[in-house]
């Protein structure tokens, strides 16, 4: 559990030098990482994933080579939709994951602008 956190942590740091001040807080099965308080990626089993959705969600898979989440919890499987694990060299390149975090960080912005103008709306 030592090296979870730890990893986590250095995580933590090392997307916050990339795209400024990075949050984390433990949820049901992982950790959340928030940006301005919006969730746009999640930690789980040592891997993180990125959140994203139609035509970020097809970038991250068909051109970069990114898997959605399948997590296994006590023999049946868990599938957390709009969350892509990133290739190992995605994940090491720093200016390359850095594109890619701000650009699910946009995604995560719009979307909540567009649920907050629905809200009022309606």
């Amino acid at each position: 559990m030592y090296q979870y956190k730890e990893n986590l942590n250095l995580l933590k740091i090392r997307l916050s030098e990339l795209v400024g001040d990075v949050t984390t807080k433990n949820l049901f099965s992982g950790f959340g990482f928030f940006k301005d308080k919006l969730m746009f990626g999640l930690f789980l089993n040592d891997v993180l994933y990125l959140k994203a959705k139609d035509e970020l969600a097809n970038y991250i898979v068909k051109e970069l080579g990114g898997a959605s989440c399948l997590a296994r919890t006590n023999e049946t499987y868990l599938s957390l939709s709009h969350y892509y694990r990133l290739p190992a060299d995605i994940i090491r390149d720093d200016e390359k994951l850095k594109k890619i975090t701000l650009m699910c960080i946009k995604q995560a912005k719009q979307y909540h602008l567009e649920q907050q103008i629905l809200k009022k709306t309606y």
